[in-house]
């Protein structure tokens, strides 16, 4: 596209900038990863470890639970209970570790947005003051060239009409041209 930057390398649009969306996270790109996806991943690979150490505990009870001396149904029974008891055990504190972690991640990721959103309201700020200085001078240059072009157009028809003018130009000020400055 004409008048468009191109990525030197891919002849391609440079990516456009991150962007906040109302789901709660934001994606670098289109089809980019989201702080809502980041969260889903973290809390299923917590899950998935518990699982994994909860599987490892009953296997390890049903196995043990056989070999011991003299052992009866009811002893087998015992160490599978009890290996079931601490699974519930692990798994409860799990929860408690996965509701831990997605509440860090949740806070850690909300503080990262919420200095995005300030840094992106800082730059948007920067750039609307600079925007708005430089209309403000040419605003400004544009009427003090009215004006004086009015002094102007005044002084050239007193002088046509032989009239006298001492009429001091726009800006002029006696008192700073007597101390050697400069009003405007």
């Amino acid at each position: 596209m004409p008048g468009s930057p191109q990525c030197p390398r891919q002849n391609q649009p440079p990516p456009r900038p991150a962007k906040i969306n109302p789901a709660g996270g934001f994606t670098t790109r289109p089809g980019g990863v989201t702080i809502v996806a980041v969260k889903i991943i973290i809390y299923i690979l917590t899950f998935a470890v518990v699982l994994v150490i909860a599987a490892a505990i009953v296997g390890v009870s049903l196995a043990v639970a056989p070999a011991a001396a003299k052992s009866t149904g009811l002893s087998v029974l015992a160490v599978a209970l009890g290996g079931l008891a601490v699974t519930g055990g692990v798994i409860y504190l799990a929860e408690k570790l996965i509701n831990l972690t997605k509440g860090v991640v949740s806070m850690v990721f909300d503080l990262v947005v919420e200095k995005y959103k300030q840094h992106r309201l800082e730059a948007g700020i920067k750039i609307g003051i600079a925007k708005g200085l430089e209309e403000g001078q040419e605003i400004g240059r544009r009427e003090n060239q009215r004006e004086v072009r009015a002094w102007y157009e005044r002084q050239q028809a007193a002088f046509r009409a032989g009239l006298p003018f001492d009429e001091p130009p726009p800006g002029y000020s006696p008192d700073a041209h007597a101390n050697g400055q400069d009003a405007g």
